[in-house]
């Protein structure tokens, strides 16, 4: 394996790594120091979800719904979401090439199996190969994957990211579940604009109150402002904060901070393969086509 493929939660928990290894599934209540604030910043909209303001769901999110191969263009994010299957996978440069560029382990860096976002699938000579996007740094990074090699299901999650508002909306078949405030990037380091997904889930609930939180959901974003971060690749994330001061604000080193309660719903709701939508404003996501 390439050492790029060896990527970490950099820019969010690098030095979380030994306390990361405790996955206790347990839904600990949010720090009552601050949960006046936290009620005006989480908004739940209970009539799209009834049940959700009760964030009484497991910690992590059970995996997406395996679905069959689909053999059609132009997939949606969220369409596709390929997973590991053996204990390697080969990332190809072509549909069809008998050597992968690069052989990956079946693990990610924090235990979760590897995970793919499929862009588009071919068939060659009755194989059916996935264009996926890779939770590989540069940004955007992407490789053919066999699909025998994969499970493969689809999810009708997303995370939108508005910058400029500070927000971040959860969503189920595009209807807003919730709304948060947030920090993200400064102007040095921004919270880099795209489509990604959820590559890296990382359970945080036996420490809740730490700087990150009681959930770290590392993203197939990378800074692209920083090299590296405490020694490490610049690795995004949607995160806790064990401080309230921030939100609002641009204040981070690109990651997405947000409270307690709401990254708690994330974790529960927002599953591994999870799409996350990073827009400059809530009018430029409007406007787009």
């Amino acid at each position: 394996m390439s050492g790029r493929a060896w990527w970490v939660l950099g820019a969010c928990i690098a030095m979380l790594a030994a306390g990361a290894s405790v996955v206790a599934i347990v839904a600990t209540p949010p720090n009552p120091d601050h949960a006046p604030a936290l009620q005006a910043q989480v908004r739940l909209h209970a009539e799209a979800h009834p049940t959700f303001s009760a964030i009484t769901a497991p910690a992590i999110a059970a995996p997406p719904t395996e679905i069959s191969m689909p053999k059609v263009d132009g997939i949606g994010p969220g369409d596709l979401v390929a997973t590991i299957a053996g204990e390697t996978i080969g990332i190809y440069d072509n549909p069809g090439d008998a050597t992968p560029r690069e052989n990956w382990s079946r693990l990610s860096y924090y235990s979760n199996p590897r995970t793919f976002m499929g862009l588009t699938t071919k068939d060659v000579d009755g194989t059916q190969w996935i264009l996926a996007q890779l939770p590989e740094y540069p940004n955007n990074t992407e490789g053919w994957i066999r699909a025998d090699e994969v499970t493969i299901a689809s999810t009708d999650m997303r995370v939108n990211v508005y910058l400029d508002e500070r927000e971040v909306d959860l969503l189920r078949d595009d209807k807003v579940q919730m709304t948060s405030t947030a920090v993200v990037g400064t102007a040095a380091t921004p919270t880099p604009l795209g489509t990604y997904f959820i590559s890296d889930p990382v359970d945080l609930t036996a420490s809740p109150n730490g700087i990150y939180g009681a959930h770290a959901l590392g993203l197939s974003a990378y800074s692209e402002t920083l090299e590296t971060f405490k020694g490490a690749l610049p690795q995004i994330a949607l995160h806790g904060t064990s401080s309230a001061k921030y939100f609002g604000q641009a204040a981070s080193n690109g990651c997405v901070r947000l409270p307690d309660e709401a990254i708690r719903a994330l974790a529960a709701e927002a599953a591994l393969g999870t799409p996350v939508v990073i827009h400059q404003s809530r009018n430029s996501a409007t406007s787009a086509p």
